[in-house]
């Protein structure tokens, strides 16, 4: 909206002043008043709009981390593979050692 030469501003729901009668009765109208009378006060706080750069290399990071743990996830599941190949073998070593026969395991 900037770039249309609008000014507008965001904010919090509930840092807009309100009577307890304003509370219990809601409506459009009575929340228009509200504002209005807030902005006439500059009794407003605007809520922290991040630019589109800044969500991108959010996103980025957000990415970054998810692939690292990826990365993590696939290297335990290798060091499990690697395990039960050193298994494998010790258990042929074994079988040819203590009962002399051929490697029942294969691969």
């Amino acid at each position: 909206m900037k770039d249309l030469g609008i000014n507008c501003i965001v904010i919090d729901a509930a840092d807009v002043p309100a009577t307890q009668y304003e509370e219990v009765m809601k409506t459009d109208n009575i929340d228009a008043v509200k504002l209005v009378k807030a902005l006439r006060k500059e009794d407003l706080r605007t809520v922290y709009i991040r630019e589109k750069e800044n969500l991108d290399d959010r996103s980025v990071v957000r990415i970054r981390k998810i692939i690292q743990k990826i990365y993590v996830f696939i290297n335990l599941v290798l060091n499990i593979c690697y395990i039960v190949m050193e298994l494998k073998y010790l258990i042929n070593l074994i079988l040819q050692e203590h009962i002399g026969q051929t490697p029942l395991l294969n691969g």
